[in-house]
């Protein structure tokens, strides 16, 4: 059918037809799927667009979508700050990253340039993913800031929502997976995925309770649930590529991720994390 507004978008994908400024990601009445879907639509800006994951129409929010990085299409999940513990949250009986919704969408902007300059400041912010993960390629993108300004990417397997607040993926259980470099170079072909377990039996030793998803490598049984998977460096000395706990002191919230992939080893830095 005929473009009616000259906007570059089908009439069937195009929220009116007649006003070429109404188009999906526009606002609450007019959201798209995912930042994915709405960069094959022709949004190719970073900035905030709404979505609506489920598609019910009722669950629209504002996100963040990066329409550039590595192809673009990415949505932010989480950033991992240095503020403290939130203080209230909603979507989950405790804010874990990427499963919770905590902070605000202004502040979690700002703090992207902010993590990319090397600032070792930014505040702890997360939306709630687990509808968007149903309808993601599941590819993630983990940042990390202050003096190691760079990420890794993987896809995360199908078989289990790792932003599903509810649900625990377990240890040494989602592994073999292919983690790389932002230049598309392997980092690592034994990646593992997992998330914490908040003090639910029989991981009821996990101090860790309230953190997302963990990117490890290799295998380790332990005690506890996820937290402990991999030692420090683990295989080929990696160990935490990418973990959203630090330490047992109760600091982890005003330290942010730990990681072990960039040559440096510079650890407790700023970090977000993007799905697509």
């Amino acid at each position: 059918e005929e473009d009616g507004d000259s906007d570059g978008v089908a009439v069937w994908q195009d929220c009116d037809d007649s006003d070429g400024s109404v188009y999906p990601g526009t606002d609450a009445s007019c959201p798209g799927t995912s930042c994915l879907q709405l960069l094959s639509q022709g949004s190719e800006d970073d900035g905030t667009y709404w979505i609506d994951p489920d598609g019910d129409g009722l669950g629209a929010f504002e996100a963040y979508c990066d329409m550039n990085t590595d192809g673009g299409g990415w949505t932010l999940l989480a950033v991992n700050g240095t503020d403290g513990r939130p203080g209230s949250w909603s979507g989950n009986s405790y804010p874990r990253p990427g499963a919770s919704s905590y902070g605000t969408l202004n502040t979690a902007v700002s703090d992207l340039a902010v993590i990319k300059a090397g600032n070792t400041a930014a505040t702890n912010y997360s939306i709630d993913a687990a509808s968007l993960y149903l309808v993601s390629t599941r590819e993630v993108l983990a940042y990390v800031g202050g003096t190691t300004t760079d990420f890794v990417t993987t896809t995360l397997p199908d078989s289990c929502n790792f932003f599903d607040g509810d649900t625990f993926c377990q240890e040494d259980t989602y592994t073999g997976l292919t983690v790389y470099h932002s230049d598309g170079s392997v980092l690592t072909t034994n990646g593992q995925a997992c998330t914490t377990a908040n003090n639910t039996a029989p991981w009821t030793a996990d101090m860790y309770d309230e953190f997302g998803l963990h990117l490890l490598d290799g295998t380790d049984s332990s005690p506890n649930h996820c937290h402990a998977t991999s030692s420090s460096l683990g295989l080929g000395s990696l160990g935490r590529i990418y973990t959203t706990f630090n330490n047992v002191a109760g600091q982890h919230w005003s330290r942010a991720v730990l990681h072990h992939w960039n040559d440096s080893g510079v650890q407790d830095q700023p970090g977000f994390l993007l799905l697509r």
